[in-house]
């Protein structure tokens, strides 16, 4: 296995054609107003036209997710209406000899990545972190707002006081709060709100993921959750298939099956349901 620390200018570590296992970790946050695109279109295009003639296993993490400032209007990050990485995360799902993917640390992934017809011959193993903001602009939940307090703290903080200058070439003038700048990316004020699925939104992805399993023929367990921990749970959205004979990790899970192999696990808001 090789395991890289991914920056833009290492993309060509992915372009590798003799790789059979590859872990990828990028761990920057990637900031909404400015970099976010740019990466996501540089994997995409790496992702769709490296040949990977050998790979079996691929893992990639990176520092992505939702605003928390659920007021936050998302970028539109497409180009020509079209997501250049989940053009790549679908060509990397129907790999021939591809047999486990995971996509943590939330993804923000359009239903163009899992649309059928999928052909994924060999695909056993799928664990994927969808973030809740979509690739044109908009929130998988919705929810009411009126009335909704901010969180103050996050305001007039030390980290936000102007730093001393004791150097000739420093000029009080380049400094740019902190606090501005995460008011532009969403990270302030903190305002969660989004606990319902926006149906126009909402379904079509969803509906697009469960169809795409009889894609995956060899299919063994698959994971999809929405959200991360934004919400103090393991997901405000959890999906969970075990194929026949698969055995469940997680004591929650295991007992909710209550020996039905098979069965698809959605826990959502906590709650597990069948």
């Amino acid at each position: 296995m090789r395991q890289v620390e991914i920056f833009p200018q290492t993309f060509e570590i992915i372009n590798h054609d003799s790789l059979f296992s590859i872990k990828v970790t990028y761990d920057r946050r990637l900031a909404w107003q400015s970099d976010l695109k740019a990466f996501r279109n540089a994997l995409g295009a790496a992702l769709t036209d490296t040949p990977f003639p050998k790979l079996v296993e691929f893992e990639i993490i990176t520092d992505s997710g939702d605003p928390s400032n659920e007021l936050f209007q998302p970028p539109d990050m497409t180009v020509d209406g079209e997501d250049a990485l989940s053009v790549g995360v679908r060509r990397l799902l129907q790999l021939e000899t591809l047999e486990k993917l995971h996509l943590g640390s939330r993804w923000i992934l359009t239903s163009a990545a899992f649309d059928a017809p999928l052909n994924c011959p060999r695909l056993k193993d799928v664990h994927v972190d969808l973030c809740v903001t979509t690739v044109d602009g908009k929130w998988l939940y919705t929810g009411d707002f009126d009335n909704l307090p901010v969180n103050e703290e996050y305001y007039g903080s030390e980290e936000d006081t102007e730093p001393e200058f004791d150097s000739g070439d420093s000029d009080p003038s380049d400094f740019y709060p902190v606090v501005h700048t995460r008011e532009a990316e969403g990270d302030i004020p903190e305002l969660a709100f989004r606990v319902t699925p926006d149906n126009p939104v909402f379904v079509p992805l969803i509906s697009t993921i469960a169809k795409a399993v009889p894609g995956m023929p060899e299919l063994r367990r698959m994971r999809v959750m929405l959200g991360g921990s934004v919400r103090g749970t393991i997901a405000p959205l959890d999906i969970r298939y075990l194929a026949p004979g698969e055995v469940e990790t997680d004591e929650s899970i295991e007992k909710l099956q209550q020996g039905k192999p098979g069965a698809a696990a959605l826990v959502s808001d906590g709650i597990p349901r069948l």
